[in-house]
């Protein structure tokens, strides 16, 4: 579902969420249900608020003297870390209500996986 690659000396990656379509007897489907999807795209949120812990202050780096080495941490219960996970769920919830309705578009020609299953028995 989320794929990345984590290489360096890799090109930047055009997609990190691929979404495959399956089909069984006569249903096309996401082989990933879009509430996992919901799921994981929203863990990447408490993922960034752990990854920006000590982080160090950018006038340390490039020379400068601070008094702090590194940026005030955000906890996972931060009003704002809150406020961005039910902004994103929101946001989410609607696109993916609309991806969903791409299954639609596969409807005439289920008659195929019908078929297919008839001459497979």
């Amino acid at each position: 579902m989320i794929k990345r690659k984590l290489d360096a000396s890799s090109q930047i990656e055009k997609s990190f969420l691929l979404l495959k379509l399956g089909a069984e007897r006569d249903n096309v489907m996401f082989t990933d249900p879009l509430h996992n999807v919901q799921k994981e795209l929203v863990k990447l949120i408490d993922e960034i608020i752990k990854q920006s812990q000590n982080l160090p202050r950018p006038e340390n780096i490039i020379g400068g003297r601070s008094e702090k080495n590194h940026l005030w941490d955000v906890s996972l219960d931060d009003e704002l870390a809150k406020y961005a996970v039910k902004e994103v769920e929101e946001i989410l919830e609607g696109n993916l209500n609309v991806v969903e309705k791409v299954l639609a578009v596969y409807d005439d020609y289920l008659f195929i996986l019908v078929i297919q299953s008839k001459t497979q028995n």
